[in-house]
């Protein structure tokens, strides 16, 4: 029950997480990335804190949750929503276990529309810990799953196939905006 689950999204982070990881007291899974991954954070300017999530866009349309190698995923979603004229904000949950509440929260109760992006079955993962924040925390929010498994293999091709890619986030998130749909979804 105390185990700490950190998913990096990119060499910045890590390096700037095993350092907290190591004087922490107890377990700490670290779920590693296969291959090189895009630079997302200034190693120099960037703060590093275990247990809170970083605010990468601010946004007011719709929130994407993500970890990991989804992270950047995001941020290219966003991207092509901004110049349809949705302003997404982009959270990266880092720490999926403990997951920051308020960080959470705060982006729920301001969009009132998440998608979430993991490199992970729905079942325990990043879905599962958003979903239980906003059942906890916002009552009138609702929880819709409509989680894709991918198999393994090349990355770039099985993301593509689930619609993992940036175009299908951007579509899942568009989707979500022009339906005013309320709550969570995937």
């Amino acid at each position: 029950p105390t185990m700490v689950t950190f998913e990096p999204a990119d060499n910045a982070q890590l390096k700037q997480a095993l350092p907290q990881i190591i004087d922490h007291y107890g377990p700490v899974y670290i779920r590693m990335f296969r291959k090189d991954t895009p630079d997302i954070f200034d190693d120099e300017n960037y703060k590093f804190d275990l247990f809170k999530a970083d605010k990468i866009y601010e946004g007011k349309d719709v929130t994407v949750f993500a970890s990991g190698i989804m992270v950047k995923r995001a941020m290219d979603a966003a991207e092509i929503l901004k110049e349809e004229g949705i302003n997404v904000e982009v959270i990266n949950i880092h720490t999926i276990k403990p997951i920051d509440t308020e960080a959470v929260v705060d982006s729920l109760k301001k969009t009132r529309c998440a998608v979430v992006a993991e490199n992970h079955n729905i079942i325990g993962g990043l879905f599962s810990a958003v979903a239980e924040v906003a059942a906890q925390n916002c009552p009138d929010c609702s929880s819709r799953n409509k989680g894709r498994f991918r198999r393994g293999g090349q990355a770039s091709g099985a993301f593509g196939k689930v619609r993992n890619d940036r175009k299908g986030h951007s579509r899942s998130g568009k989707k979500s905006c022009f339906n005013e749909i309320k709550g969570i979804h995937q």
